[in-house]
Protein backbone atom coordinates (compact mmCIF):
# COMPACT_ATOMS: atom_id res chain seq x y z
CA UNK A 1 0.00 0.00 0.00
CA UNK A 2 1.80 3.06 -1.20
CA UNK A 3 0.27 6.40 -0.48
CA UNK A 4 1.06 9.87 -1.71
CA UNK A 5 1.38 12.77 0.65
CA UNK A 6 -1.87 14.25 -0.67
CA UNK A 7 -3.83 11.06 0.04
CA UNK A 8 -2.33 10.82 3.50
CA UNK A 9 -3.29 14.42 4.29
CA UNK A 10 -6.85 13.80 3.04
CA UNK A 11 -7.26 10.69 5.18
CA UNK A 12 -5.83 12.31 8.27
CA UNK A 13 -8.06 15.41 8.15
CA UNK A 14 -10.62 13.75 10.38
CA UNK A 15 -8.26 13.68 13.36
CA UNK A 16 -7.59 17.38 13.60
CA UNK A 17 -6.27 17.05 17.15
CA UNK A 18 -3.46 14.90 15.80
CA UNK A 19 -2.90 16.95 12.66
CA UNK A 20 0.48 18.22 13.82
CA UNK A 21 1.66 14.68 14.41
CA UNK A 22 0.41 13.58 10.98
CA UNK A 23 2.18 16.48 9.29
CA UNK A 24 5.43 15.68 11.07
CA UNK A 25 5.21 12.07 9.95
CA UNK A 26 4.24 13.05 6.41
CA UNK A 27 7.19 15.44 6.05
CA UNK A 28 9.75 12.72 6.68
CA UNK A 29 11.68 11.10 3.86
CA UNK A 30 10.43 8.23 1.71
CA UNK A 31 12.24 5.64 3.82
CA UNK A 32 9.72 6.38 6.59
CA UNK A 33 6.74 5.63 4.34
CA UNK A 34 6.25 2.27 6.05
CA UNK A 35 6.08 3.98 9.46
CA UNK A 36 3.53 6.46 8.12
CA UNK A 37 1.39 3.62 6.75
CA UNK A 38 1.66 1.70 10.02
CA UNK A 39 0.50 4.71 12.05
CA UNK A 40 -2.37 5.37 9.65
CA UNK A 41 -3.43 1.72 9.72
CA UNK A 42 -3.39 1.76 13.53
CA UNK A 43 -5.50 4.94 13.58
CA UNK A 44 -8.08 3.44 11.22
CA UNK A 45 -8.24 0.27 13.32
CA UNK A 46 -8.78 2.29 16.51
CA UNK A 47 -11.59 4.32 14.97
CA UNK A 48 -13.20 1.13 13.66
CA UNK A 49 -13.05 -0.38 17.15
CA UNK A 50 -14.66 2.75 18.63
CA UNK A 51 -17.49 2.65 16.09
CA UNK A 52 -18.03 -1.04 16.80
CA UNK A 53 -18.34 -0.30 20.53
CA UNK A 54 -20.90 2.44 19.89
CA UNK A 55 -22.95 0.23 17.57
CA UNK A 56 -22.96 -2.67 20.02
CA UNK A 57 -24.03 -0.31 22.82
CA UNK A 58 -26.91 0.98 20.68
CA UNK A 59 -28.04 -2.58 19.96
CA UNK A 60 -27.88 -3.49 23.66
CA UNK A 61 -30.03 -0.49 24.59
CA UNK A 62 -32.52 -1.27 21.81
CA UNK A 63 -32.80 -4.92 22.83
CA UNK A 64 -33.30 -3.89 26.47
CA UNK A 65 -36.05 -1.45 25.49
CA UNK A 66 -37.77 -4.04 23.30
CA UNK A 67 -37.60 -6.65 26.06
CA UNK A 68 -39.09 -4.17 28.53
CA UNK A 69 -41.87 -3.30 26.07
CA UNK A 70 -42.79 -6.95 25.47
CA UNK A 71 -42.72 -7.75 29.20
CA UNK A 72 -44.99 -4.76 29.81
CA UNK A 73 -47.45 -6.08 27.22
CA UNK A 74 -47.40 -9.52 28.84
CA UNK A 75 -45.65 -11.24 25.96
CA UNK A 76 -42.57 -13.07 27.17
CA UNK A 77 -40.31 -15.28 25.14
Amino acid sequence: MTMTLKQFARLSRRGRAHQGVWLLIARRSDCDQKAMEKVLRRKMYQSLRAYTKYISLIFKVLSFLLDAKFLKMGISN
